[in-house]
Formats: C-alpha cells, structure tokens, sequence
C-alpha cells in the first residue's frame, strides 16, 4: 500500500497534523511530495508517476485533511470498482475533493494526462484525466485547509467545506456514488 501526502513549502501545520493522524490510524509509512511548481495539477502527476513504480494501490491525501477513526482501514476495505478510475472519500461541497483518494494499480497505469496550461487545481485536472470516478458517501475525511495550496491569498469560502463529514467510519455504512465529468478544459 502505497500513501503519498501532497504539499507545499510554507504549510507545515497542515502537513504535520495529517500524517499524524495517518500515522494514528495505521499507516506504517507515509511519503510526502513537496510540490514546488507552484500548481497542484503538477503535483498529483508526480504523486503518481512515483506511486505506479511502487506497485499497489495509492491512497492519496492532500496536506490539510482530518481522518474519521476508522478511515485508512475503511478506505483499504472498499474495492474501486472495475468500471471507476477511483474513489474519493471526501466530498467538497459535492463534487469532486481531490483531499483522500484511493487509486487502483490500473488507472496508475493507464491515465492519461490532459496537456492544461494554466493554475488549475489538481481536482481539475485528474477530473479531466479520468472523467469517471466513486464518490464514498458520507465522507470519512473531511477538509480543513484555510488557504488554497495554489493561491495562499485566498480565503476559504462554502465551496470548500466537506458537508457530509462522519467523525467515525466504523459506525458508517458507506456507499459509493457513480460521478462523471462532463467539463471539458481548453488548452
């Protein structure tokens, strides 16, 4: 199993509560990729070009999440389904949360990049990537960033809350919901 962290330079708060709480959960080892090109839709490529030479699925986290007690195993207990590319186990403001993603071996394997120029987020771009994804309800990670990993000036706003949020998985019947993306993105 293969759990990648993705952050940036300057969100250390962020970055140190998360793989704590990872860590609380089970996670025997977490690795942390510091983007520096000051866009995430760069990062989440590089996440995971590294993770398909691991071999595994990837359970993906961004910098600033809460897990519910219970998710990492919640998360390694469901199955993507053969006719999904992942499963998402944090909805923001319902659509697509690229905060807790679990990622099977084949979609690290057969995605296919779309070239977009410009400061789109990762959710963007992995959106446009696979098209059709699981999104877990009710969410077991819940998103407490307060600035954008993309534009630190920015404040949060309703968007970006996870409005589901169960503070233990283990009580939790979870459901996966079948999610297409219809936008599509000029270059």
């Amino acid at each position: 199993m293969g759990i990648w962290v993705l952050t940036t330079d300057g969100r250390p708060r962020y970055l140190q509560a998360t793989v704590a709480g990872l860590l609380t959960e089970g996670a025997g080892e977490v690795s942390i990729h510091v983007d520096r090109s000051g866009s995430s839709s760069q990062g989440i490529r590089d996440v995971f070009e590294a993770a398909k030479w691991e071999g595994g699925d990837l359970y993906y986290f961004e910098d600033d999440i809460q897990l519910a007690v219970g998710a990492l195993a919640a998360m390694q207990a469901l199955q993507v389904p053969e006719q999904l590319s992942f499963l998402s186990f944090c909805d923001v403001d319902r659509g697509l949360g690229n905060q807790a993603l679990k990622v099977p071996r084949r979609t690290l394997l057969s995605v296919t990049w779309p070239e977009i120029w410009g400061p789109y987020g990762s959710d963007v771009m992995l959106r446009t990537a696979v098209r059709r994804w699981g999104q877990v309800r009710p969410s077991i990670v819940r998103h407490v960033g307060e600035t954008s990993n993309i534009d630190y000036s920015r404040r949060p706003h309703r968007a970006w809350t996870t409005w589901d949020f169960v503070p233990d998985a283990r009580v939790t019947d979870l459901t996966i919901v079948d999610r297409y993306c219809l936008d599509e993105i000029a270059p």
